[in-house]
């Protein structure tokens, strides 16, 4: 609908009245149609794309300029709903974050065009998300990899922050979506520290809870293994599984209850997080409860990256029952090469661009295995570091 009455003046203007009647009765049509749907539409994420459509038509079309104030209503309810305070979307899916943020941007544009009043509510939704949107970029441009996410193109990241028009920079932290960002240096590291997202976001969600991403410089060294956009149902259940993600795994179960029809199911843990710094160091401990109604086990990380020094620090650790088996999965970029030392404790971690990483371990078997690389379409073979 917004394309049609976006490209009126160049396809259609030129045509015979009779046409340009049928064109605008069939626009008529369909925008009452996706009123209908916007009403009952059970992806909440797709309200945004269908009132974009819906206020395009009432902005252009004379005989719905009634509707404007109404849907510019729902709207800011939408907001209210999906954007949290951070400025983090409900679905703690970072693609899904750019897709909405475009949505609220072109809406912009279209009230910009027709000269009519930008609500306050749109321009601070829009002013949050920016930053928020830089918060999940490497520094290869891409998007990081948590809750079915795709790292996208750093040029059309570009195009949507320059259309935002919001200068902000990323915090530290997203405290209501649950995140954590650490950057000394090269060494970029991101941390999921939230819970999984409401009921009615949480279709897509993994079971990710404490898992880390680690990039130097623009090159990316440990990832999640992301998710494939259009994959078989069998693709989709594993990629959402705590194995697939940079983290702890106990007992080879997941930290979250994933329902094989999509969603997260009773089982949702809940998260304890404290962040601090010292002179020397950035620290985060971050804890979560998803293994103790089923293992009596609560698992807790803690990630330390120096302020002087190229080094990062992480420590594992487990409370209650002792015997478990336990698995810390550090999934590798596809572009980058891994090796085990002679000592059998450590790895050698080589990068595209020729720079070296050391990756030591203390207190378990460390092994290099087989694993995969999701991003939209594609699917690229890579290697894990596991811990066990």
């Amino acid at each position: 609908v917004s394309l049609w009455l976006e490209y009126y003046d160049r396809f259609f203007a030129a045509s015979g009245k009779s046409f340009r009647i049928l064109v605008v009765r069939h626009l008529k049509k369909q925008l009452k149609h996706l009123h209908r749907v916007t009403e009952f539409e059970s992806d909440h994420v797709a309200r945004f794309a269908a009132l974009k459509g819906l206020i395009c038509g009432a902005m252009c079309l004379p005989t719905r300029s009634k509707r404007r104030s109404f849907l510019i209503k729902k709207l800011e309810c939408e907001i209210d709903r999906q954007i949290l305070g951070d400025g983090g979307h409900k679905s703690r899916c970072p693609s899904t974050h750019h897709f909405v943020l475009r949505r609220l941007i072109e809406i912009r544009s279209i009230l910009v065009g027709c000269s009519y009043p930008v609500p306050i509510k749109l321009e601070n939704a829009i002013g949050s998300m920016a930053p928020a949107l830089r918060f999940f970029r490497h520094q290869d441009g891409g998007l990081s990899l948590f809750n079915g996410s795709q790292s996208e193109t750093a040029e059309v990241v570009d195009r949507t922050l320059i259309k935002a028009n919001s200068r902000g920079q990323p915090s530290a932290s997203l405290p209501i979506a649950g995140f954590e960002r650490f950057l000394s240096g090269r060494i970029l590291a991101l941390m999921d520290t939230g819970g999984p997202p409401p009921v009615g976001f949480d279709d897509p969600a993994h079971a990710g809870t404490l898992s880390v991403e680690i990039s130097i410089g623009r090159e990316r060294l440990v990832t999640n293994c992301g998710a494939i956009s259009d994959g078989t149902e069998e693709w989709r259940a594993v990629q959402r599984t705590t194995a697939a993600h940079s983290t702890l795994s106990l007992e080879n179960r997941n930290s979250i209850e994933l329902l094989s029809s999509g969603g997260i199911g009773k089982r949702r843990p809940d998260v304890n997080i404290s962040r601090d710094e010292d002179d020397e160091s950035f620290i985060c401990t971050a804890a979560h409860n998803g293994y103790t109604g089923i293992l009596g086990t609560t698992h807790s990380r803690v990630i330390k990256l120096s302020k002087h020094r190229e080094e990062l620090d992480g420590i594992d650790q487990l409370f209650g029952r002792a015997g478990q088996r336990f698995d810390i999965r550090f999934h590798l970029h596809p572009a980058v090469s891994a090796s085990i030392m002679q000592n059998g404790n450590s790895a050698i971690l080589k990068l595209p661009k020729g720079g070296g990483w050391q990756f030591d371990s203390v207190g378990a078997d460390l092994s290099l295995e087989d694993s995969i690389f999701l991003d939209g379409g594609t699917s690229r073979r890579s290697k894990q570091l596991v811990i066990s």
